[in-house]
């Protein structure tokens, strides 16, 4: 691999990390949301 590749390869790799952390990200806010509103609705139905 010649030095130009070589930081292509090492963009690539940054960028799809970068890619992954955001959607990881993402899925745990939207997954946190999710538990807390399931948890508000079954509190709610316990009390009622």
């Amino acid at each position: 691999m010649s030095r130009v590749e070589n930081q292509m390869h090492l963009s690539c790799v940054v960028h799809v990390h970068m890619g992954h952390f955001i959607v990881c990200t993402l899925f745990i806010y939207f997954s946190n949301e999710w538990i807390l509103r399931l948890l508000k609705s079954g509190t709610n139905s316990i009390a009622l």
